[in-house]
């Protein structure tokens, strides 16, 4: 049912998906998904918790050297893990899908989403990004700078057919993020340091 509801909410939209479409493709009966999700909006508010923790298992599953204290290296490995998890084969197309159409068409729910799943995420790496650039960096850089970061992590995956279309030799997948989460890191990095210096 969860699945069958994220690919028509990821196709549709929240507002244009009905119950109706959503009951025929996974085989079940109206009355049923009423019963048990009440209404569209706790059906929505479910998918949405079902993408972000099968999105969580994939991330706990990357290994990660939990020795590194390098502030600049734990930010690169943070990015290429969450670059594996974006590009990985096992993500079903409507997760991503359905992620930025509420980007872009916010729901009723949108608010509560960005508490409870998007938030801990930001803050996460803003304090890696902290860590980076010092505690006493204005907080509207750490912010940006974060933003950037997940934002260009992000494109990449958004933007990838386009990409292998007009460079073919550029492949992304999962087991290949190192050169681009090295690309990106040192971007961000650089960005940062701009930041910080006096406007002219």
């Amino acid at each position: 049912m969860l699945e069958a509801a994220g690919e028509v909410f990821a196709q549709r939209g929240f507002k244009a998906a009905t119950i109706q479409e959503i009951s025929q493709r996974a085989n079940a009966n109206i009355a049923a998904v009423n019963y048990h999700f009440r209404d569209k909006e706790s059906l929505y508010r479910e998918v949405f918790r079902y993408a972000m923790e099968q999105s969580r298992e994939r991330y706990l599953a990357y290994p990660m050297d939990e020795s590194e204290r390098r502030p600049a290296q734990r930010l690169k490995l943070e990015l290429r893990r969450y670059l594996y998890v974006m590009f990985s084969r096992d993500q079903a197309p409507w997760q991503a899908m359905m992620f930025f159409r509420e980007m872009i068409e916010p729901s009723d729910v949108f608010d509560s989403l960005v508490t409870d799943f998007l938030a801990p995420y930001q803050q996460y790496i803003e304090g890696l990004i902290r860590e980076v650039l010092g505690p006493q960096t204005d907080k509207r850089i750490v912010r940006f700078s974060a933003f950037a970061a997940i934002s260009l992590c992000g494109s990449f995956h958004t933007t990838r057919k386009y990409i292998e279309t007009l460079y073919p030799d550029e492949r992304f997948v999962a087991n290949a993020t190192d050169d681009l989460a090295d690309l990106i890191t040192r971007f961000v990095l650089g960005g940062m340091r701009a930041l910080k210096l006096p406007a002219k």
